[in-house]
């Protein structure tokens, strides 16, 4: 029984060729899904590193106002 149907259903190798093609579209949203994922941590480092930066800039920039107070 090579390529037997059940009930007038799929043959053999269409159910084959089906699971073939579903599981190369679940590794297909998977990677998707695991870029997105990664550009999400991305942005977020960025987004830690650019308030960090401005954080820092404040911080200097009270020094600075700080130090011209006590000089005058």
């Amino acid at each position: 029984m090579a390529d037997a149907t059940v009930g007038g259903g799929a043959t053999k190798q269409e159910r084959v060729d089906f699971l073939q093609q579903t599981i190369a579209l679940n590794e297909g949203n998977v990677r998707a899904y695991d870029i997105k994922a990664q550009i999400s941590l991305n942005v977020r480092r960025f987004e830690n590193a650019l308030i960090a930066t401005v954080v820092a800039c404040l911080q200097l920039v009270a020094a600075f106002f700080a130090v011209g107070r006590c000089a005058f």
